[in-house]
C-alpha cells in the first residue's frame, strides 16, 4: 500500500513496464517480495534498498524544506545531491560566520586606532593652541616693541652733510649749495654755518608723491647722482643730493616716511604724503572732502602719432599726477590743476568715454580714454573739484615734475583750441609728446 506522505506525484514514472531497480548500483529485478517503489523527489522507480533514505520535502515544489516539509522517501542519488548542497551551504554559512567575525574584529581595531587617533589630535590641538597662545603673546611684544622703536625713532632726528637745490612752483631753480640737512619731528631744516636758513614742515608735503627717490647730475663730479625729492602742496620741489648714494635715500626716505605717519597720527586730520603705489590702498575717508581724490587707470594718447599708453593716474592736492604703474614710485610727471578744464570729446576708433584735459599753467593738453562711463563721470568731476582746490591753495601757475618733464614756453605756439574730434590742435607742441 503506498505510503501517504501527501506529496505531489505528477512527477513519478509509469512503473508498469519498469522491471528492474533503476539504480545504476543495484538493477536488482522486481518481484513479490522486491516491490516497486518511487522516490518522491525525481519520481523514478527504485528498490526498497535504494530507496531507503529520507529527506523533509515540500509537498508541492519537492524541494528540501527542514521546517514544514514531509518526511518523504528518496533514493540515494538524491539524497547524496541534497547532503551535498547542504554540505556546501553548511562551509557557506560557516565562510561567512567566518567573514563577519573578521569584520567584527577589523571593526574593533579601527574603533581603537581611531579613538587612539583622536586622542593624539586632541593632544596635538592642546599643543598648538598653546603655542598659538605664546605666538600671540611674542607678537603682541614684538608689536609693542615696534611701537617703541618707531615712537623712539620718530622722536630722534637724522642728519647729514648733502646737496641741495630748489625747484620752483615756476619752474625756476636754484643752484646746488652743501648744507647741513636735519629731519625731525618738527621739520625738515637746513643749516648753513650753523645757522638754520629754511624748513619744510612736514605736514605741507603732497598727499600724492611726498618724499620720493630721484636722479638728477651730480652736483659734484665723481659724486653719487641719487637723492631725494620733497614736494609740497603748492608745487615746490625741495631736492637733496645724497653723497652715499642709495644707502642714504634709502634710509632718509625711510624716516621722512615714518617722521610723517608719526605727524598724521600727532594730527588726524591732517593728510600726509602717499606714493601712487601706497594710495591705491587709502580710502577716501582718510582725505578731506575738500580735497578731491581720484585714483585710476586711464589711457593716454602721446601726441598726435603714437600708441595709446596705459597709466596709473591720481588726482589730489590740486594735482595730477600719472605713473607707469601703480607700483611705481616715482610719477613720470605732476602737474598742477589750477584753471584745468576737463571735458568730454569724441576720439574716432575708440570708445565714448574719452576725455580731453587742458592744463593752461604748463599750456599742455591731454587727450585720455576711461574705461566706463561711470569712471569718466567720477574722473572729469575730481579734475573739476582739484582745478578748485589748487585754485583756493593758490598754487603757483607752473609745472611740478616727478620725473621726464618740460614745460612749454610762449614760443612755441598759441593756447591750443578745444577740439572735439581730439584729433589735431592748432598748436603741435602743446600735446604731450614726451615718451614714457
Amino acid at each position: 500500500m503506498p505510503e501517504n506522505d501527501g506529496v505531489n506525484r505528477s512527477h513519478w514514472k509509469d512503473c508498469a513496464d519498469i522491471s528492474e531497480c533503476e539504480s545504476t548500483r543495484c538493477n536488482a529485478s522486481f518481484s513479490l517480495t522486491n516491490r516497486k517503489h518511487h522516490c518522491r523527489k525525481c519520481g523514478k522507480v527504485f528498490c526498497g534498498k535504494c530507496t531507503n533514505r529520507r529527506l523533509p520535502l515540500n509537498p508541492r515544489s519537492l524541494t528540501v524544506d527542514f521546517q514544514n516539509g514531509n518526511d518523504c522517501r528518496v533514493c540515494q542519488e538524491c539524497y547524496n545531491e541534497e547532503r551535498q548542497w547542504s554540505k556546501r551551504d553548511q562551509d557557506e554559512a560557516r565562510k561567512s560566520k567566518k567573514a563577519v567575525r573578521d569584520l567584527a574584529e577589523k571593526l574593533q581595531m579601527l574603533r581603537q586606532e581611531a579613538s587612539e587617533e583622536r586622542a593624539r589630535l586632541l593632544d596635538e590641538l592642546d599643543e598648538l593652541r598653546e603655542e598659538l597662545d605664546e605666538t600671540l603673546e611674542g607678537k603682541s611684544a614684538l608689536e609693542t616693541r615696534v611701537r617703541e622703536l618707531e615712537s623712539h625713532l620718530a622722536s630722534t632726528a637724522l642728519f647729514a652733510q648733502v646737496h641741495k637745490r630748489k625747484i620752483r612752483s615756476d619752474s625756476t631753480t636754484t643752484p646746488w649749495k652743501e648744507r647741513l640737512v636735519v629731519a625731525s619731528p618738527s621739520g625738515i631744516k637746513y643749516y648753513k654755518a650753523q645757522q638754520s636758513i629754511g624748513s619744510v614742515d612736514l605736514s605741507s608735503l603732497s598727499l600724492v608723491t611726498g618724499c620720493i627717490q630721484s636722479k638728477h647730475s651730480s652736483p659734484v663730479k665723481g659724486q653719487s647722482s641719487s637723492g631725494l625729492q620733497m614736494i609740497t602742496k603748492d608745487g615746490t620741489i625741495y631736492e637733496f643730493s645724497m653723497p652715499n648714494g642709495e644707502q642714504d635715500v634709502d634710509l632718509w626716505q625711510k624716516h621722512v616716511d615714518l617722521l610723517m605717519q608719526n605727524e598724521r597720527e600727532s594730527n588726524p586730520g591732517t593728510p600726509v604724503a602717499v606714493h601712487g603705489h601706497e594710495a591705491a590702498h587709502l580710502s577716501e575717508n582718510e582725505i578731506r572732502k575738500e580735497n578731491p581724490f581720484k585714483m585710476g587707470w586711464l589711457s593716454k594718447q602721446p601726441g598726435k602719432t603714437g600708441f595709446w599708453q596705459k597709466r596709473w593716474f591720481v588726482v589730489s592736492d590740486g594735482l595730477i599726477a600719472y605713473y607707469k604703474s601703480k607700483s611705481i614710485i616715482n610719477p613720470i610727471q605732476q602737474l598742477s590743476l589750477v584753471n584745468a578744464e576737463a571735458r568730454q570729446i569724441s576720439v574716432p576708433g575708440k570708445s565714448l568715454w574719452c576725455f580731453q584735459l587742458f592744463v593752461p599753467t604748463t599750456n599742455r593738453l591731454f587727450v585720455m580714454e576711461a574705461p566706463s562711463s561711470e569712471e569718466l563721470a567720477s574722473w572729469l568731476s575730481a579734475i573739476k573739484g582739484g582745478a578748485t582746490y589748487a585754485k583756493s591753495l593758490k598754487l603757483g601757475e607752473g609745472n611740478v615734475s616727478g620725473q621726464g618733464a618740460r614745460t612749454v614756453s610762449d614760443d612755441e605756439g598759441s593756447l591750443p583750441d578745444f577740439d572735439e574730434s581730439g584729433s589735431d590742435c592748432d598748436s603741435g607742441d602743446a600735446y604731450d609728446s614726451e615718451d614714457d
